[in-house]
């Protein structure tokens, strides 16, 4: 019953949500705050909906994504799943929870990649993604390895054409004598 009387169901007239939601990135924090749009320090220059690619210092880390299914029957119900390529093997189901966070993640190219059902489990296996690259700091890149590398020879070097300097030296001093 209800306040106008009696309400009548007829589970045959129950129709199942057979919309596939699609899925988008929402959000972006970096240490658990907002990211600003092109402020100074800033990784986006446009939303986060429409970056194709999202480039990270090491010092960005920890960063959290939001992302929704765009099925609005009952979208308390939506249901997601993620996974980072390149860290995660594996899907992580994480049921309504609409948030990802990485923590220190390390230097290198990554794909961020979410689906999303609707209340009636109707998934867009597609979903969206995220292209993430995290950039090593200046003394993990390959270039200053070569500059160390190219430094240390050059010490070496140096070492050793000092040494035989020093012995010739030696050698022209004991046969003068």
């Amino acid at each position: 019953g209800g306040s106008q009387g009696f309400n009548m169901l007829e589970p045959e007239h129950i129709t199942e949500n057979k919309h596939v939601p699609p899925v988008a990135l929402t959000g972006f924090q970096l240490y658990n705050k907002p990211v600003v749009i092109g402020a100074k320090g800033s990784p986006l220059e446009s939303s986060i909906t429409v970056i194709p690619r999202l480039v990270l210092h090491h010092d960005q880390g920890v960063f959290t994504l939001e992302f929704a299914a765009l099925d609005f029957v009952a979208p308390d119900k939506n249901q997601y799943a993620y996974k980072l390529e390149g860290l995660d093997r594996d899907w992580n189901e994480v049921g309504t929870k609409h948030t990802a966070s990485y923590t220190n993640l390390p230097a290198g190219s990554y794909t961020f990649r979410v689906r999303g059902a609707n209340n009636d489990g109707v998934w867009n296996q597609e979903g969206a993604s995220l292209a993430i690259k995290v950039v090593p700091p200046f003394w993990a890149s390959w270039w200053f390895r070569l500059i160390l590398l190219g430094i240390a020879v050059a010490a070496v070097r140096y070492v050793v054409r000092s040494a035989r300097e020093r012995r010739e030296s030696l050698e022209r001093m004991n046969a003068t004598l």
